[in-house]
């Protein structure tokens, strides 16, 4: 039953017709059985069996609107959703209600009044941070920041008018699910008609070149009931694939279990056998193998998850292995599906309930040590839309892949390059802009619009300062020295032109002396190598040091975030930006994600102390911009690399 907050209803003697009940009866199994297509046609029919004398009393006719509103935004048709919403929201004001209305009106573009349902939502749940990640997305939405350039995204010539969705690379084919056999005939009596099973197809290159040649995959694969996603091993001889249970098992079938599966196939055999951890009580699909074939990812709704489809892993090669959830970087209370990992070891997935465009989006984490992931990011447009995107592969090399989306109203597969993969020289000269002279020591960085993963670069005793970056990618960069007015920049497009070709000019602070140093004057650097505040009102902080590979916050760090917490809740106009760095011992990757960790652990304990999350600014570095430059010397002591585990504090006004 909808529960409609505090709005008080009448009562009423209204009563539907026998037929509109039964129809209400049948659109409610299907909705919770989660077949949304039936119940909306069902639902549908029944109010439009409504009249003012016969129709449905307010609260069941707000009911049926929320379910109609949902199953459209669950099917990925967010236009008919948000009318449904529009409907339901004049009287259900619950939190969830709103979140998903404005996730609907993000999703067609809506992103004004997407906004303002955030904004709703946030007051009924302050500190909500997929809320707040909402926000941010429809804020760079608007500015145009939620697409890139550097990727070109075309439909695959074997799509139909039907669905074709999941593609995955097998030698110089492509492995996809696909309902190819046309549409079932409605039964009689039914308002509703259901597509036929899915197979698993392979499509080959034809005389063009094109992938234009299908043909239906395996001798014994495809059998009753629904074939899908699938993983291969880099021998060719193994194919992991979701399947229902009941084209696997007779008893099952007969038991009327239509739970998916996750089946071995062998090439040499023509045998499926189940995998062991699958159950007929829960789902289990969407395998993906690691690059050494040791590790399947895949999804699941099985008990014990923090909600809705989660993402596991299990070694294959130890029997007595179980399960293990990814955690949250990786999982929410929504929907996570459609794993892949990378040669490097990037894990992609696609998320409903991750801060994104709407329906699915497909997003991307790193690999912290052996087992954890971190730093999530959106991969933006063309990839993602306000539709369902999700299923993504790539070539070893990443520059080419596939993806599935439901952006043209079907399930249909893309192909994509990464035209900007060959990266540019941002490179350029930072000067005083009153005498000319060039600026040694000041700190050039730069982040990709949209990415927390920066580079930071400090400027050589010439003022110059050079660094790749992504081609076709906006960027944003920020060049800083005590004394000078921080200078930002925000690139749309670069091109090669930017290279030897840039030069930045900072000009001086009334009544502050420049700790950057002139070109061709002798000393060391004035001021202080951990970034301290520099306005004449800001009080500097320490760095916060760590020990080795540990981000646990030292007890004389605590002293200084005491004093932090203290002075920011006495200046409630200022923020602060924590930058996270490492030593350079160990994989640049392992050491990034240490930085995250170590940024993350500094943030928890100012938010415990007072400190709104949205007043703190965290960037990570890894061993990107090294304090003490003899690491990598043997001789080096550990003082110095201490001096590089550390995270610098600046303070920001507003």
């Amino acid at each position: 039953m909808l529960l409609l907050g505090s709005m008080t209803m009448a009562q009423t003697t209204i009563k539907p017709k026998p037929s509109q009940v039964l129809l209400v009866r049948n659109a409610d199994a299907a909705f919770d059985a989660k077949h949304y297509a039936h119940a909306i046609a069902a639902y549908e029919e029944a109010l439009g069996k409504s009249t003012d004398k016969r129709g449905f009393a307010p609260e069941e006719f707000l009911r049926i609107n929320h379910r109609l509103a949902e199953a459209h935004r669950f099917s990925g048709n967010h236009l008919n959703a948000v009318a449904y919403y529009e409907t339901v929201s004049k009287a259900d004001k619950r939190p969830e209600t709103t979140l998903a209305h404005g996730r609907s009106l993000l999703a067609v573009g809506r992103y004004t009044d997407a906004h303002a349902q955030f904004v709703s939502y946030l007051v009924l749940v302050p500190n909500d941070p997929i809320a707040e990640g909402l926000i941010r997305v429809t804020q760079q939405a608007k500015q145009g920041e939620m697409r890139t350039t550097a990727v070109d995204v075309q439909p695959v010539p074997f799509n139909t008018s039907l669905d074709e969705f999941a593609p995955s690379y097998y030698g110089h084919g492509v492995l996809f699910a696909a309902a190819r056999k046309g549409r079932k005939k409605a039964a009689k009596g039914k308002t509703n008609i259901a597509t036929s099973d899915t197979d698993i197809y392979l499509a080959l290159p034809g005389n063009d070149g094109q992938m234009s040649r299908v043909e239906k995959f395996g001798k014994c694969i495809n059998g009753k009931g629904d074939q899908g996603a699938t993983a291969v091993s880099k021998d060719l001889k193994t194919v992991y694939y979701t399947t229902s249970l009941k084209s696997i098992s007779c008893k099952e079938a007969r038991k009327g279990k239509n739970t998916l599966v996750i089946a071995k196939y062998d090439r040499a055999t023509g045998k499926s056998t189940l995998l062991n951890f699958n159950s007929n009580a829960f789902n289990t699909a969407h395998p993906s193998l690691s690059d050494d074939g040791t590790v399947l990812y895949f999804a699941s709704d099985r008990t014990g998850g923090k909600g809705g489809m989660d993402i596991y892993r299990i070694a294959l090669n130890d029997t007595a292995a179980k399960p293990v959830n990814l955690g949250d970087a990786v999982n929410t209370k929504g929907n996570e599906v459609f794993p892949y990992v990378s040669e490097e070891g990037d894990l992609y997935f696609a998320s409903d309930a991750h801060p994104g465009l709407g329906g699915l989006d497909l997003f991307v984490v790193h690999p912290v040590g052996e087992s954890d992931f971190a730093m999530l990011e959106n991969l933006k447009a063309p990839f993602n839309s306000g539709a369902d995107d999700f299923g993504y592969t790539a070539s070893a090399a990443g520059e080419l892949g596939y993806f599935s989306s439901r952006r043209n109203g079907n399930d249909d597969i893309f192909a994509f390059s990464r035209s900007g993969s060959t990266p540019l020289e941002y490179a350029g000269y930072v000067k005083d802009a009153v005498t000319g002279n060039a600026l040694a020591n000041v700190k050039v960085e730069v982040m990709a619009v949209g990415s927390m993963r920066g580079q930071l670069v400090k400027t050589a005793p010439d003022g110059s300062f050079s660094m790749e970056i992504g081609a076709k990618q906006a960027f944003q960069a920020e060049v800083t020295a005590d004394g000078y007015e921080p200078r930002k920049l925000k690139v749309n497009n670069p091109g090669r032109q930017l290279a030897k070709e840039n030069e930045i000019l900072l000009t001086k602070k009334a009544g502050s002396a420049s700790s950057a140093t002139a070109a061709g004057t002798t000393g060391a650097t004035a001021g202080s190598e951990g970034g301290k505040a520099t306005s004449a009102d800001a009080k500097a902080f320490s760095n916060l040091l760590f020990e080795k590979n540990k981000w646990t916050v030292l007890p004389e760090s605590r002293a200084t975030l005491d004093q932090l917490a203290e002075y920011l809740n006495a200046n409630k106009e200022l923020r602060i930006e924590l930058s996270a760095f490492t030593d350079s011992q160990g994989p640049e990757l392992y050491n990034l994600g240490l930085s995250v960790k170590r940024a993350d652990a500094a943030s928890k304990y100012l938010s415990n102390k007072g400190i709104a999350g949205d007043r703190i600014t965290s960037k990570f570095y890894g061993f990107e911009l090294l304090a003490a430059n003899c690491d990598n010397d043997p001789a080096c002591i550990e003082a110095a690399r201490k001096e590089n585990r550390r995270i610098e504090i600046r303070i920001i006004g507003n």
